[in-house]
Order: C-alpha cells, then sequence, then structure tokens
C-alpha cells in the first residue's frame, strides 16, 4: 500500500442553454462534464515478466514463471501480492437535452434526453507495469438514456372539457381520472471477453482480437457476440484486446398509475389508486457470459437478469386526503 496515499478529486463543470417556448414550456440544452483524479487501484505486484522465449542468459534454458518474477533472486516462493495506490483517473462528457412543461391544462411531463461517454485509465488493465497504457469505458457507462415522466388529468367530469353537465353517478364512474407514468430507456454497460490467464498475475487475461469485432447484427440471449473473434494469446503473453469493446443489452422499464378521485367536499376526498410496475412485463437481461472456454462454458450466452429488473408488479391502493 502506498504510504502517501490522496484524497480523491472531482472536478465538475457545466454550460446550460435555456428558451422559453411558451409560458409553461421550457427547453434546456447543456453540456456537462467532470473530471476525477487520484482514483484509488489496485495493480499485481511482482508480476512474472511476459514474453515468450524468455532464457536464462548463462544456460539458455527456458525461465519458469517462478523464475520471471522481479523479487525471485530476493525470495524464490513469493508469489503475486496486492499494490494500491491513487493513480486512476476517470473523464466523463455529456449532453443533456431536456423539454419540461409545467402544469397547465391538467398536463404536465418531463423529457430527459442524455448523450454521454465515461472513459477511465488505470481502473482496467492487462499488463500491471503498464496499467495506464489505455483508456476504456467506465463499467457503468451508458450513451445514450432517455427518460419520459408525465401526469394527466383526463378531461372528462364536471368542471372538466367533457362531461360538465353528468348526473352525479355518471361523473362518479367516468370523472375525476387521472394517469401519471414513467418511461426508461439506457443503453447496455460495456464489457470485454476474458480467458483463463497463465501469467499467474492476480486477474483474467484477455484474448487477442482476429479480423472481426465480435459484434452480431442481431444478436440473441443464446449468442450475444461471437467467440469465435477472439484467441487465446500464446503462453505467457498479454492478449492485445482493449477493455469495453463489447455492450451488453440496453435497459427499458415503464411504469404506470391510474388514479380516481371521490370527493366528499371541496377539499377532502378518497384516491384510488392503480400502480403498475413494469407495465409491458419488459425482461431487461443483464450481460452475456464473456470467459472464453472454447464453447465448454456458454460464452456468449445470457442466463441472468440486470440489476433492478423484476417482473411485472400490480398493486391497489386507498387514500384519504383531509
Amino acid at each position: 500500500m502506498d504510504p502517501n496515499l490522496k484524497m480523491t478529486r472531482a472536478y465538475q463543470w457545466s454550460f446550460n442553454l435555456q428558451r422559453s417556448i411558451t409560458p409553461n414550456l421550457l427547453v434546456d440544452a447543456a453540456y456537462v462534464g467532470n473530471s476525477v483524479n487520484a482514483i484509488f487501484i489496485g495493480v499485481p505486484g511482482n508480476f512474472p515478466a511476459p514474453g515468450q522465449n524468455l532464457t536464462d542468459p548463462v544456460t539458455g534454458r527456458p525461465l519458469s514463471l517462478q523464475e520471471r518474477r522481479p523479487y525471485y533472486s530476493i525470495d524464490p516462493e513469493m508469489g503475486t501480492f496486492g499494490k494500491g495506490f491513487n493513480a486512476g483517473v476517470s473523464h466523463y462528457h455529456s449532453l443533456q437535452l431536456k423539454i419540461e412543461k409545467r402544469f397547465s391544462g391538467g398536463l404536465q411531463f418531463l423529457t430527459s434526453y442524455t448523450v454521454s461517454k465515461v472513459l477511465q485509465r488505470g481502473v482496467n488493465h492487462a499488463d500491471p507495469d503498464n496499467y495506464m497504457g489505455g483508456k476504456s469505458p467506465a463499467a457503468f457507462d451508458t450513451p445514450q438514456r432517455l427518460v419520459v415522466s408525465y401526469s394527466y388529468e383526463l378531461p372528462f367530469g364536471r368542471r372538466k372539457h367533457f362531461g360538465q353537465s353528468w348526473n352525479s353517478i355518471t361523473n362518479g364512474v367516468l370523472g375525476n381520472w387521472q394517469v401519471s407514468g414513467i418511461t426508461t430507456y439506457m443503453s447496455g454497460f460495456p464489457f470485454q471477453p476474458s480467458i483463463t490467464s497463465t501469467l499467474d498475475n492476480g486477474q483474467p487475461n484477455v484474448p487477442n482480437r482476429t479480423t472481426c469485432s465480435g459484434k452480431l447484427s442481431d444478436p440473441t440471449i443464446d449468442r450475444w457476440f461471437d467467440p469465435g473473434c477472439f484467441v487465446a494469446p500464446p503462453v505467457n503473453v498479454i492478449g492485445n484486446m482493449g477493455y469495453g469493446i463489447l455492450r451488453g443489452p440496453g435497459f427499458r422499464n415503464w411504469d404506470f398509475s391510474l388514479m380516481k378521485n371521490f370527493p366528499w367536499t371541496e377539499s377532502r376526498f378518497v384516491q384510488f389508486r392503480a400502480e403498475f410496475f413494469n407495465l409491458p412485463n419488459n425482461v431487461n437481461f443483464g450481460l452475456p457470459n464473456a470467459f472464453l472456454c472454447d464453447g465448454g462454458c456458454g460464452e456468449g450466452t445470457i442466463t441472468s437478469l440486470a440489476a433492478g429488473s423484476r417482473p411485472r408488479q400490480i398493486q391497489f391502493g386507498l387514500k384519504i386526503y383531509f
């Protein structure tokens, strides 16, 4: 552990343009960014020197994996150990668009769309001797995200646009209904294939890429990416594939509520609520199995659900406002 650890530092900045299209309709465009420095990272120590055909300079015989370690001359039995220090960095850049309608005419809504990228350096690495050598997307990087929330009082019933002359029974059944909801769509998270390491560096190795990217035009849960685009590097050699080169399934969700008020005075009423979580019963899958094992462990298949995913849930309730 580095005895001179530093506090992680974060810098944020933004630039906004806002415009009122009407008294109740606002549009907003913003650039939002941040930079995080001195992120704590872990790197294997006493890592065997990678490469093929490393030999003893005197005898010419191939060196064993243990003999490749930097501290072999000090302790021939010493293995890999962990090191920790503040060296990682990340950068976030985004374009954030928003349309907001304030409540009027029984309707209000907020639509937000974000295009963003989060790149890290030092957090993901295959070569502990060159842990700052390349950038990769953060594990939580989501290039696109759309969220729409709304609330609408249906125009039916007394004091509404339709049904002003309804009798009490008709108004009690058809009047004073309200709907609301939140709809979310977002891109999938990045991932990369991995293989068993022959380097004893405390982490999986990455494979070599061939001439194809591994992406499929029509991925399914049984074959989300093409494992044939990746091959194992030679023994004791670090693969040339980058981190976060593939994307998992996206996420979509629609929560919806239906409400009706039953007033008994001007300010007191009972509200019936029917709430539907994941109304369409969408299935949001997790990341695929990305460990390569020559077809023996289901690489490229998806067998889990995304965090936060749930089947449709319906609940009913009554609230008394007084």
